[in-house]
């Protein structure tokens, strides 16, 4: 996926491969909630939480409690679209 409208900041955060790959599947599945992540990542679950921080910290992801469920929306998503639903 491309990565053209980071800042160098954004990109070096996205280089350890665990990261930029829950990153990508934010991007394309916007609104998905963190089973699903981990699921589609195939990643342990404290990976996926420790990495999922890390981009929510800097900025790449935004988390949105909807109930019980805590979703992901990539940074370029405006509040008005994240009623999207993965």
């Amino acid at each position: 996926m491309s990565h053209e409208f980071l800042d160098e900041k954004e990109k070096k955060v996205l280089e350890l491969d665990a990261r930029r790959e829950i990153y990508n599947i934010v991007k394309k599945f916007a609104g998905i909630h963190f089973r699903e992540i981990e699921r589609k990542s195939n990643l342990a679950s404290g990976t996926v939480k420790y990495n999922l921080s890390c981009l929510a910290r800097h900025g790449l992801v935004k988390e949105r409690k909807e109930g019980n469920t805590l979703r992901y929306f990539p940074k370029e998503f405006k509040p008005d679209n994240n009623r999207v639903m993965a």
